[in-house]
């Protein structure tokens, strides 16, 4: 007489069974169920596939002659957790990348830049903007008003400016206007382009640099306490036509004595 050979079942097998009749299950309805939530599902799903293969180690373990680990067992296993981890962060990575998260930041960012810019034209009318934008720095956070939210501020002024001194003193004005908004940002940029709208009268005029730009970074409490002359030293020229790199040179130390 043959020994009637005991069938042997790898753990995780049948939880992966289950598992891809889950899927199935959840793509009809996806389709065919009105009003389906699939996003609770995708909550649901992980949870319920590591308890059942929980339950699985735990059923097979009390009849050892049934089940057996071997290297597909362990891949089964491997891969069912895996698979569950993913897809318990997607509902996470979905809110965060999503369209109301990108609705959320924009409502968030046109606030504060609308906000700022009705700021600056009442407390600075004599300051000229030619662009300002900002940045949610905690863009995949959850902050829903401006007062919650940390941003980086780019602001292009329209000048003419004809030294580092008179521009650092008009971003030092608008320093404080920023303060006193409801969400400091943590970083805010300054920046004049000199070879935009009035260059070709400073040029005539021979009262500026033709072809100067200024640029302004600001980060962190510290610095958006500085001083107008501390701003003037932190502020960085330059000249944006190589012909015109030697004549830069000569007016910055012209500007660095005439400071002196």
């Amino acid at each position: 007489n043959k020994t009637e050979k005991v069938p042997v079942r790898r753990v995780g097998s049948l939880t992966l069974g289950f598992g891809l009749m889950a899927v199935g299950v959840f793509f009809l309805c996806y389709y065919f169920v009105p009003q389906f939530n699939w996003e609770l599902a995708l909550k649901i799903a992980p949870a319920a596939g590591l308890c059942l293969l929980g339950g699985e180690v735990l059923y097979f373990a009390a009849k050892p002659e049934k089940w057996k680990y071997d290297f597909l067992s362990v891949f089964y296993c491997l891969l069912l957790i895996g698979v569950c981890l993913c897809v318990g962060a997607l509902p996470m990575m979905l809110d965060r990348f999503g369209p109301e998260n990108e609705m959320r930041v924009t409502k968030i960012t046109a606030e504060y830049e609308e906000g700022l810019y009705h700021a600056i034209g009442e407390e600075a009318p004599e300051i000229e903007l030619r662009n300002l934008s900002a940045w949610l720095q905690n863009y995949y956070g959850d902050a829903e008003t401006v007062d919650a939210a940390a941003a980086e501020l780019n602001i292009e002024l329209f000048g003419p400016y004809e030294k580092k001194a008179a521009f650092a003193m008009d971003c030092r004005k608008l320093t404080d206007i920023i303060q006193k908004q409801a969400a400091r940002p943590a970083s805010v940029t300054f920046f004049y382009d000199g070879t935009a709208g009035n260059a070709e009268e400073d040029l005539n005029s021979g009262s500026v640099k033709p072809g100067c730009s200024y640029t302004l970074t600001l980060n962190g409490e510290v610095q958006l306490d500085w001083t107008s002359d501390m701003m003037t030293k932190q502020t960085e020229a330059t000249a944006l036509l190589e012909e015109e790199n030697d004549s830069f040179a000569e007016y910055e130390a012209a500007e660095s004595e005439a400071a002196a």
